[in-house]
């Protein structure tokens, strides 16, 4: 009996200190894992952690690897990002714009067959990816969202700079917005109506964003914001990691309350004032981990690409004094319901997208505090029978730096009461 009691006890241990080799997705593609001198360590399963070959996936994810012997710890850095391990200690650190945060690993990183492998997860979330795991096909998956930008950067480059947004500590912007409202069957309800905003902006750990606003128009809405001393209104606001701040004062106040410091959740916004252009398709896709699996990001990919299919574009690039001058010039195919409501790519959803813009920032708040309008975007489309969006985004760059933004957007509606609305957008910065 106690020799069946200590084999059993032998295969227990043996079970236990197994390693499973399994496969690693990076964006639909599996990750090949041998190294530059034909050598390779599979990914493994060890105490139910994935761990990976350091360099290799530290590389694809964009990273510098530094290794010190001595201490042997290994520290990777990516832009404002720093990730630090040492070998056999369970103990990291994550350092992202000089602050860091220790974490406890569940795997420390070791070395097999003179490869130091490093837990997965810890790496891809830590760099803002977003894993999974595929248990039906023994598979961890990593989606990198920087993919979609880096296609927009490559097929519309004006586009891809007017939403990265990059500058300085400050900047000053203007928007002017021209409503024209044509009642087919009584000429006499037609009307125009402009809105003007004036934008300035302060960029450090969080954006001081000022707006000033004044409306114009003959039509009653106009005449009843005139009256009521809306034609001029002030909103200060402060955007941070969680949540956004904001004051005014006279009937603005009245209005929306002196102050006040709601999350963007609260909002009903997705994203953060803060958050990078990644993040935007992050939270515009928004899959649950429990649905990841090998076929998710080809499925995701497809429908990217009738996302684009959607606008037929043409763009242009010139050397300028200063930079380069991007222009996209776009006219969508006839925009409806069916067509906007994609299953990952939900256009119906990106009206209520914040994200690291100053446009953004300001239409958001003011579409939500000052205007207290919350008719969702799928409303419009499900209620109108012909969209269509023209326009022109033209940038000037230098290096990756945005210098100027020069935008005309015109958006065209009808609906079955022989009504059409058109809103044409102009920004310059």
């Amino acid at each position: 009996m106690k020799k069946i009691l200590f084999c059993f006890c032998i295969i227990m241990i043996m079970f236990s200190a197994t390693v499973f080799a399994t496969n690693v997705q990076l964006n639909g593609e599996v990750i090949d894992f041998t190294d530059e001198n034909g050598n390779k360590v599979e990914a493994q399963i060890i105490n139910n952690r994935t761990m990976v070959p350091l360099r290799k996936i530290f590389e694809l994810l964009g990273c510098k690897v530094d290794w010190e012997a001595s201490t042997q710890t290994i520290t990777a850095t990516k832009e404002n990002k720093k990730i630090v391990l040492q070998i056999n200690n369970k103990l990291a650190k994550k350092i992202i714009d000089g602050v860091t945060t220790e974490i406890q690993l569940d795997s420390a990183p070791v070395i097999v067959n003179d490869r130091t492998l490093v837990p997965l997860r810890f790496i891809a979330e830590s760099l803002n990816k977003q894993v999974g795991w595929d248990a039906a096909n023994g598979t961890a998956i990593i989606i990198d969202y920087t993919y979609f930008e880096n296609q927009l950067k490559t097929s519309a480059p004006a586009l891809y700079y007017f939403l990265k947004d990059e500058f300085g500590a400050s900047k000053n912007a203007s928007v002017v917005v021209t409503r024209k409202y044509v009642d087919s069957d009584n000429s006499k309800n037609s009307n125009t109506a402009t809105i003007t905003a004036n934008i300035s902006e302060n960029k450090n750990t969080t954006v001081t964003q000022n707006s000033k606003i004044s409306f114009a128009g003959s039509n009653p809405l106009m005449q009843d914001i005139i009256s009521e001393k809306w034609n001029n209104v002030e909103l200060n606001a402060t955007y941070a990691k969680e949540n956004v701040s904001y004051n005014t004062s006279g009937v603005m106040a009245t209005m929306i309350g002196a102050s006040g410091t709601p999350t963007y959740a609260a909002l009903n916004l997705g994203g953060s004032g803060l958050s990078e252009l990644e993040d935007l398709f992050r939270n515009w896709i928004n899959i649950e981990e429990k649905y990841l699996n090998v076929s998710t990001f080809s499925a995701v990919k497809s429908d990217f690409n009738k996302l684009c299919d959607l606008v037929n574009s043409n763009n242009s690039t010139e050397n300028v004094e200063g930079g380069t001058k991007y222009t996209w010039n776009f006219n969508t195919v006839d925009l409806k319901y069916g067509n906007a409501k994609l299953t990952y790519f939900d256009l119906t959803k990106f009206d209520n997208m914040i994200f690291d813009n100053t446009y953004s920032r300001a239409y958001s708040l003011i579409n939500k505090k000052v205007f207290n309008y919350d008719v969702k975007l799928d409303e419009l489309l499900y209620d109108t029978n012909s969209i269509k969006l023209s326009g022109r985004i033209s940038v000037v760059v230098n290096g990756d730096t945005l210098l100027g933004t020069d935008a005309d957007v015109t958006y065209r509606a009808t609906d079955d009461y022989l009504e059409s609305f058109e809103y044409n957008v102009k920004i310059n910065m």
